[in-house]
């Protein structure tokens, strides 16, 4: 009998912390013959807690894809188990375990941390169709996973979904919507940030406001500033054709002058690349040329 199984036999005959301990010890050795003991004891219910955070710790560092089923079970057990399960999971889950983590979705006690985890995993993209399905869950803070998840799969056609969540009923999941659309939006999240100028949460009509205007000066073509005023020309005629609505705030008309000001910054880069007009005097020159003047 060599170390590892000596430590293998140790672990199922010990009891207690004894039993903990000689499951952390397999860490070390990475050995995949543990892998079975380890994976009956982290989804046993039953077991002591600090024994099943051992084994999960283990099974991490070990990475075989077999455990993945046992530590999704383990989901369901005490907090510290169920967070040493969720970094064995991100470690090890892969593109191929996808569908397994997303039919786990459909049990209400791991759905929090299976959609939280749908986010950290290597071909996370896959889980997207699941992900936006889950931001119809009555629960806020699983909305506000999902977007969470959504953000980091960096799948540009999940951006209306998300946006759509700007009009959510629950603040904590407008604001998380507003959030992560900063470094992940493009032209379809402009009509719901145009309706979110109008929300009662200063932090959402700010960002909202913010996320415009930023919008707004990276245009790099006219035939782009001409899609913004359409769409900001469209929402101002809703507003004024339908009184029940809020009225739009003037920031949302200034806007206009900011895609007038980017109009003209383009039109400029044009002339100067054509040789139109003189490119500005480089900083410090107007100064030297006044001092020739002065001087003679």
């Amino acid at each position: 009998m060599d170390e590892v199984e000596q430590i293998i036999s140790e672990m199922l005959a010990a009891k207690g912390y004894g039993r903990a301990h000689a499951a952390r010890k397999l860490e070390d050795h990475k050995d995949l013959r543990a892998v079975a003991a380890l994976n009956k004891v982290v989804a046993d219910d039953k077991e002591f807690m600090p024994v099943q955070r051992a084994a999960a710790i283990s099974l991490k560092k070990i990475g075989d894809s077999s455990s993945i089923p046992f530590l999704i079970t383990a989901l369901k057990g005490h907090w510290e188990v169920r967070a040493a399960a969720l970094e064995a999971l991100s470690n090890i889950a892969d593109e191929s375990s996808i569908g397994i983590l997303i039919s786990a979705l459909k049990e209400r006690k791991r759905r929090h941390d299976i959609v939280e985890l749908l986010g950290k995993v290597k071909g996370r993209e896959k889980a997207v169709p699941a992900l936006i399905e889950a931001l119809e869950d009555p629960d806020p803070v699983i909305r506000g996973l999902a977007i969470k998840s959504l953000f980091k799969t960096r799948v540009f056609s999940a951006v209306p979904s998300i946006a759509a969540r700007l009009l959510d009923k629950n603040e904590n999941v407008r604001v998380t919507a507003v959030e992560n659309l900063f470094e992940f939006s493009n032209i379809s999240a402009v009509p719901w940030l145009l309706k979110a100028t109008s929300d009662r949460n200063i932090v959402v009509m700010h960002n909202a406001f913010v996320l415009l205007e930023g919008i707004c000066k990276s245009c790099k073509t006219h035939e782009e500033i001409a899609d913004y005023e359409k769409l900001i020309k469209d929402f101002l005629r809703e507003r004024r054709e339908k009184p029940d609505l809020a009225k739009p705030s003037p920031r949302v008309i200034m806007l206009m002058s900011v895609l007038a000001k980017r109009r003209d910054e383009l039109a400029s880069q044009r002339d100067i690349i054509l040789g139109e007009i003189p490119k500005p005097p480089k900083r410090g020159t107007i100064y030297r040329q006044m001092e020739r003047v002065r001087n003679g």
